[in-house]
């Protein structure tokens, strides 16, 4: 009995020593709870102790991560603090960084399982929990990679990492035409060319905020025979390519001479490579759009015949402009036939604004002449100039306001110049793709025009432009949910004053009894429109960009009034028509009864409709 005790207590003392001797050491035996235990220090000279510690870090970690990490806040951020962790699923590697106020410790994960990291500086204590999972990091595939003859197969493999991983593994081609994959990874060739074959896989062992993991591998599989760069090009629209180079492919065959089809369709143009027989380009044909069919043939080394072909698809952009005078590009007129002014008349503005109102009356014209002095023709010049398959129509009339355009959306109204055709421009609006706008203008100025403005004072303007607005308001609604109905963007324009530098008092350029006389009449009234009409015009401005701003899918504001009103009058006079350098009043007398005199004409100048037409284009691209 006392050679059995002895044999026991020997024993016990072996096995505690090895046990003391495995803790101390770190081993990493799996015997005991403290057997791993692992420790990195932050400040490890210092002699404080943290009064607060935080930590973070993702509370799921793949395995077949590289690392991954802790980050540890202590304040004071010199305090000494012990951070450690009692388990083999990691190890804790490198010494702690500092980063941005914080300390990063740097983890390996080694296998599945949960590990607790701990940060302790004095009494102050802060442990996290992490789980190590076999969740997804990446996916590689595998197989042979010559060039694979039609009909023949291929059987690719997908490698996961970490190669445990529970995520599900599914396959596609890029082109079913050249080749086909099942869900085992067996590719079948289908015909000549290049497809990419995509192995996706799915892993839903994460954590619910961040969603399911998702990687791809990809695998080129090349099909010998005579195939062309792409199966389809496009061409043509707003900021499609205005050219495509085609290439025509010779894998696996002796190749001889390529010769390459002329497209029957007549929407793109094909030019052949006068240094390579194996290249051409296609152009879009402008004004044309549709559909057409590139063909090249191969005449092999040994007579046999290869033929490939690919699909063209031509777009083209239809913008269209609709809205009032300005939208129209009205053209400024001198007064009366006897003045010779060619500095107040650019007369080849007032032509083409003509040719655009008489476009349905003579026959000589094209029915759907655009002004090309109007900033929605300029806007579509810089983009045909830049290579755009773009066509543009307008139907914006002088004098419309949003009651009379509603009336032509809702096919209720037409005009005897631009639009005869019953239908017409509701047809054009759903035919469109985008719409600018210019229209609210009339709907205040009519109020005003018209009216004995130097016997009405503030509060008959101001009555009148309350009862307008609401009803301005919900025209302009209707106007926007016709317009946008299938699908259409409109790029809608702010309203402006063109009385910005208009004085009610007299100025170096007026005398006081010329002032007084015979332009009071005219001086007050550009006086009072400016004065009046401004503040409903915000309100309007404020209306219109308020309603983009609720459907931007659907809408843009485009800034035009901040352009003319932060003009100086040197400015002004360049862009818009007021506000001349010298009054000659014998020719403004002459012209009354005749025409307004052009200096109170509200309309841009060439160089104004070239401003807005810019921001039209910044609206568009921004």
């Amino acid at each position: 009995m006392r050679r059995l005790f002895s044999a026991l207590l020997v024993s016990a003392f072996v096995l505690g020593g090895t046990m003391f001797m495995s803790c101390e050491s770190g081993s990493d035996s799996p015997i005991g709870p403290y057997l791993n235990y692992q420790e990195k220090v932050i400040n490890p000279n210092s002699a404080k102790t943290a009064t607060d510690i935080e930590l973070f870090a993702d509370l799921s970690v793949s395995k077949a991560a590289d690392f991954s990490a802790v980050n540890v806040t202590v304040i004071p951020s010199d305090a000494k603090v012990k951070v450690s962790c009692d388990t083999d699923v990691v190890s804790l590697i490198e010494s702690p960084d500092e980063v941005d106020d914080s300390w990063v410790v740097k983890f390996k994960p080694k296998k599945q399982g949960t590990f607790k990291v701990t940060a302790e500086s004095g009494s102050v204590k802060k442990t996290i929990e992490i789980k190590v999972t076999s969740k997804i990091e990446s996916i590689e595939v595998t197989g042979k990679t010559d060039p694979i003859d039609k009909g023949s197969t291929v059987q690719l493999k997908a490698e996961k990492n970490p190669s445990d991983s529970p995520a599900t593994v599914t396959w596609a081609s890029s082109d079913t035409n050249v080749a086909t994959v099942n869900q085992s990874g067996l590719v079948t060739a289908v015909g000549p060319g290049v497809a990419v074959i995509t192995a996706t896989a799915t892993d839903e062992e994460t954590d619910t905020y961040y969603g399911a993991d998702v990687v791809a591998g990809y695998f080129d599989v090349t099909v010998k025979g005579f195939y062309l760069s792409d199966t389809i090009f496009f061409l043509g629209g707003k900021e499609e390519a205005k050219n495509e180079i085609v290439e025509a492919k010779i894998v696996g065959i002796e190749g001889g001479t390529v010769e390459w089809t002329p497209d029957e369709s007549g929407v793109y143009a094909v030019t052949p490579d006068p240094d390579d027989d194996k290249k051409v380009t296609l152009s879009y044909v402008p004004g044309k759009k549709g559909e057409g069919t590139v063909k090249a043939t191969l005449t092999a080394s040994d007579g046999k015949i290869y033929e490939a072909t690919a699909k063209v698809l031509v777009a083209e952009y239809f913008m269209l402009a609709l809205g009032d005078s300005i939208a129209a590009g009205y053209a400024p007129k001198a007064m009366g036939g006897k003045v010779d002014d060619k500095n107040l008349e650019e007369s080849d503005f007032v032509a083409a604004y003509k040719k655009y109102m008489d476009r349905r009356k003579d026959q000589t014209v094209d029915p759907n002449y655009v002004n090309e002095f109007c900033y929605s023709y300029l806007l579509y010049k810089k983009y045909k100039d830049a290579g755009s398959n773009m066509r543009l129509n307008s139907y914006a009339m002088s004098g419309d306001n949003t009651q009379m355009l509603l009336d032509k959306l809702k096919d209720t109204y037409c005009d005897g110049t631009i639009a005869t055709k019953q239908g017409e421009i509701l047809e054009a609006v759903k035919d469109a793709d985008c719409i600018t706008l210019c229209i609210g203008a009339n709907d205040i100025l009519l109020k005003v025009f018209g009216t004995d403005l130097i016997t009405r004072d503030a509060s008959w303007f101001e009555k009148a432009f309350k009862d307008e607005l609401p009803k301005f308001k919900e025209r302009y609604d209707q106007i926007i949910e016709t317009l946008t109905a299938n699908g259409q963007h409109v790029y809608a324009m702010s309203i402006f004053s063109p009385y910005k530098h208009f004085t009610s008092t007299p100025d170096h350029y007026i005398p006081a009894a010329q002032f007084n006389g015979s332009m009071k009449f005219w001086i007050n009234k550009i006086v009072k429109i400016n004065e009046y009409a401004e503040p409903v015009i915000k309100d309007i401005n404020k209306y219109i960009k308020e309603k983009a701003e609720s459907m931007p899918t659907k809408m843009t504001y485009v800034e035009v009034a901040d352009i003319f009103d932060n003009m100086d009058n040197a400015e002004h006079k360049t862009y818009l028509n007021p506000v001349p350098e010298k009054l000659d009043f014998a020719k403004i007398i002459y012209g009354f009864g005749k025409e307004i005199p052009i200096w109170f004409d509200p309309h841009p100048r060439k160089a104004g409709a070239q401003k807005i037409a810019d921001a039209f284009k910044s609206a568009m691209e921004g």
